[in-house]
């Protein structure tokens, strides 16, 4: 019987052929995985979902802060993670940058700022490795946490602190160098994967374990580095699901993720600003052949910062709708615009709905039951439209 050529591999061929360096600066960069891993595809898309190009056969992609190298994995062996480690060159030429002849896993990989080492995670043991040293010598960082469920280094822009995830302990903070402590972040937990940096080094954002699988995430929250701030940041449905590639876009309005809402997998954005966790994604390019959100791996869109925010957020009415006062002891008090009715929304730091508080035009609202810490207010109308927010402290 003649073998038909995979659908997938038609429509790569009528694409243009691989793009030059210059052409991945300001691109979305993601891998899709195939029936076989040596047909896997690194792909481009520009930051509004158009323009889908191939770029070479691989997975697992990630690029360096200015664009000069693409590492991915690539090989026969159907676990991506045991497969080589190969270098794209902003001259276009590629190479293997490390050889897994052991099979060992590798599970995530990350440039220093100024691109001049790399470092990941293999035998789930971190090492550092000149990006100009292809299969050279490697330095040992040490095993993190001390035991083998280290993974996932993400280096922080800002500082090259390392941030990993220990699945059955939390996320862990890991000099550059590997040298000196690595504490766990306090307030973290086992379940908390794919941890990944804020541009400005800030805030550690990261997903927490959808069910058994390391694979799939339910939500996504933000920490800083010393475990202060936690809060939740996206309110997705019971039936969704986020993958694990997770980029904070440049001007830290959005995360960018594979994810399936709704039935259809694709890369999303998720509005990351505000004070509420957000129950709307924005699809970018949907993928509505692939079976799991796990076949699709997000490297880079750091470039993702001209967004429209249209359809799905309530736009609040900036004229009418009080919440005061702010730090607050034992009352809030709230007034509605006109004579409407309404409900006032009262969100604890990470996210949470603490309470739901019933309104009329203009009343007082008793806190008095709230535990001190802050909070996040949240006035709407009887037609669910907000139409004030507050963040306040409960003395």
């Amino acid at each position: 019987m003649q073998q038909k050529t995979p659908l997938i591999l038609l429509f790569f061929a009528l694409l243009p052929w691989q793009l030059s360096a210059q052409n991945l600066s300001g691109k979305i960069i993601f891998s899709l995985q195939n029936s076989t891993p040596d047909k896997d595809s690194v792909c481009t898309l520009d930051p509004d979902g158009s323009n889908f190009h191939f770029v070479t056969t691989g997975s697992y992609p990630r690029g360096s802060a200015a664009g000069n190298y693409l590492c991915f994995l690539r090989g026969p062996r159907p676990d991506r993670k045991l497969n080589d480690m190969y270098f794209r060159e902003a001259g276009n030429s590629e190479y293997q940058y490390f050889d897994n002849s052991s099979q060992q896993p590798i599970t995530n990989y990350d440039f220093s700022p100024s691109e001049t080492t790399c470092i990941y995670d293999w035998q789930n043991t971190f090492y550092n490795q000149l990006s100009n040293n292809p299969n050279g010598q490697n330095i040992n960082n040490g095993s993190g946490a001390g035991d083998l469920f280290d993974c996932y280094p993400r280096i922080a822009l800002s500082d090259s602190d390392v941030v990993f995830h220990n699945v059955n302990h939390g996320l862990y903070l890991m000099p550059f160098a590997g040298v000196g402590n690595t504490p766990l972040i306090p307030n973290t937990q086992p379940g908390d994967l794919a941890p990944c940096w804020s541009p400005d080094g800030q805030w550690i954002y990261y997903g927490v374990q959808a069910g058994s699988s390391e694979s799939l995430l339910r939500n996504i929250y933000r920490i800083h580095k010393d475990g202060t701030g936690k809060m939740q940041v996206t309110s997705i449905g019971v039936n969704d699901t986020i993958g694990t590639g997770l980029v904070v876009t440049s001007n830290q309005k959005f995360i960018v993720a594979p994810a399936r809402i709704g039935g259809i997998a694709g890369l999303y954005k998720f509005r990351i600003d505000t004070l509420f966790p957000q129950s709307t994604a924005y699809l970018i390019k949907a993928f509505p052949g692939t079976a799991t959100v796990a076949n699709i791996w997000l490297g880079n869109a750091d470039s993702v910062s001209n967004v429209t925010v249209s359809t799905g957020f309530r736009e609040m009415n900036k004229k009418s709708g009080k919440i005061w006062p702010n730090p607050a002891t034992q009352h809030l008090y709230a007034q509605m615009p006109d004579e409407e009715a309404g409900y006032l929304l009262c969100y604890n730091a990470e996210g949470k709905l603490v309470r739901k508080f019933t309104l009329v035009q203009q009343c007082q609202i008793d806190i008095s039951m709230l535990p001190t810490g802050t909070y996040y207010a949240e006035l709407n109308n009887v037609k669910q439209q907000r139409i004030a927010e507050i963040s306040f402290i409960k003395q």
